[in-house]
């Protein structure tokens, strides 16, 4: 006895998993540069903070 056809179900061969997940590199990297960012603001906004605070000893003086 024949087996029925079944149409558009054909067995794909099996892949080998991926060392990461599509789209997971470029995520890591926008992360990794937000993060940058951030240190780089944090940075600005203490040099800022320390100049202010030597304008303030300077006016007091």
């Amino acid at each position: 006895m024949r087996q029925p056809e079944v149409r558009g179900q054909e067995k794909l061969p099996a892949r080998c998993p991926r060392t990461s997940p599509l789209g997971l590199e470029s995520t890591k990297v926008r992360n990794e540069t937000i993060g940058l960012w951030e240190l780089q603001d944090q940075r600005q906004l203490e040099s800022i903070a320390c100049v202010k605070q030597k304008e303030a000893v300077d006016m007091e003086v």
